[in-house]
């Protein structure tokens, strides 16, 4: 009798120490899917999953229908167990098993939602150009079966996922409105239509990226102080190769515009002016007066930044005063830079260009102008 009540007492201290519960983790966690197509038609394989219990020799896996009526049990060793259902609500609970082989207490119902699987088959999608410079952009889709529950979004290039500012049904068209869609070079925008079981369809080519307004144009105040190089004769006659005061006034317009980038040319007329040197009594102060047309290409680098090049030519006068008579020198430039541009509002940019004026008649005659400016575009 005793050594009885003494197997009585070493089994409860074992029940105790191998004693586990399970907790299955949150929904939003546990559930989990894929498909597989069988005879052309997705099917669901749901996976649950739940935290591992230490001392536990197996699970116990129930699942029940919307009446919570067992409709299955199976066992397993692992924390993550596959099952395929017909689509509807079910309840499922997780069980485990100690080390001595007996079943501890299980969850509660957990709901289970197997949705039906669906490929959604996009009938069509209008329209099929995205005017890049409208502030909303109303993709109208054609899908089959389609609700407020589908999801509408576009992917670029990058695979970068853009979705709409909202979304709304009516019969089979859902139609969404997305603002001020914006591209990165070589961008090309592919529409999606997303089923509420997570699967996905899109159109076949990509929607075109255009302008609705080819163009524009925008004006610039800058300053371009310039370094002349490759001549002794300004150095003799100021004493100095810089210009400290300079202004420059540019007119620009953009006459084609791509996905890509904008072609356009502009006009400017620029003035600098160098002092004399007050040490040296023979030097004399010198104004330069350029008017130059340009070629100019924009490149988009992000949404906002922009690479510029530009080429052209232009008349430029240098004279020379503070000699009697003044020395005027009017030549033919010619001109090629660039730049960085930065669209830091609608309506307003600034930026930093690098350029090289070459005066045609003098080999040794050159200017290097970087420049400043701030510009106002419409």
């Amino acid at each position: 009798m005793a050594i009885k009540k003494t197997l009585n007492k070493i089994f409860i201290v074992l029940f105790f120490l191998t004693c586990v519960s399970v907790y299955a983790k949150d929904r939003d966690e546990d559930l989990d899917y894929y498909f597989e197509m069988e005879d052309d038609v997705p099917v669901f394989t749901q996976i649950l999953r739940w935290e591992e219990v230490k001392n536990a020799s197996k699970y116990e896996i129930v699942i029940f229908n919307y009446k919570k009526q067992r409709i299955k049990r199976d066992e397993c060793k692992t924390e993550e167990y596959k099952v395929q259902l017909k689509p509807g609500n079910y309840f499922y609970k997780i069980g485990a098993y100690n080390l001595l082989g007996m079943k501890e207490q299980t969850t509660d119902y957990i709901p289970l939602q197997v949705r039906k699987a669906v490929i959604p088959k996009i009938k069509g999608v209008s329209p099929d150009i995205i005017y890049l410079d409208d502030v909303a952009t109303v993709f109208e889709v054609i899908v089959p079966g389609a609700d407020e529950n589908w999801k509408v979004y576009l992917k670029n290039t990058d695979d970068k996922v853009i979705y709409p500012k909202e979304i709304t049904a009516e019969g089979d068209v859902l139609s969404a409105t997305f603002k001020n869609l914006k591209q990165n070079p070589g961008d090309d925008f592919v529409v999606y239509v997303e089923h509420p079981s997570g699967l996905t369809g899109d159109v076949e080519k990509g929607i075109k990226l255009a302008y609705r307004r080819p163009l524009s144009f925008y004006f610039n105040v800058g300053w371009d102080p310039a370094v002349l190089l490759y001549t002794n004769e300004i150095k003799r006659t100021t004493g100095k190769l810089f210009f400290p005061v300079s202004g420059k006034l540019t007119l620009g317009l953009i006459v084609l515009k791509r996905a890509t980038g904008f072609f356009g040319g502009e006009l400017s007329v620029n003035t600098r002016y160098i002092g004399s040197n007050i040490s040296n009594k023979t030097s004399s102060s010198m104004l330069t007066i350029d008017t130059a047309l340009d070629l100019l290409y924009e490149y988009h680098f992000t949404n906002r930044f922009f690479g510029l090049f530009m080429f052209g030519g232009g008349f430029g006068s240098a004279i020379t005063l503070g000699e009697t008579p003044s020395y005027v020198d009017t030549d033919f430039q010619l001109r090629l830079g660039t730049g960085i541009r930065w669209q830091f509002h609608p309506r307003l940019h600034c930026g930093i260009t690098a350029g090289w004026v070459h005066w045609v008649s003098d080999p040794l005659y050159g200017t290097f102008v970087p420049e400043i400016y701030f510009g106002f575009r419409y």
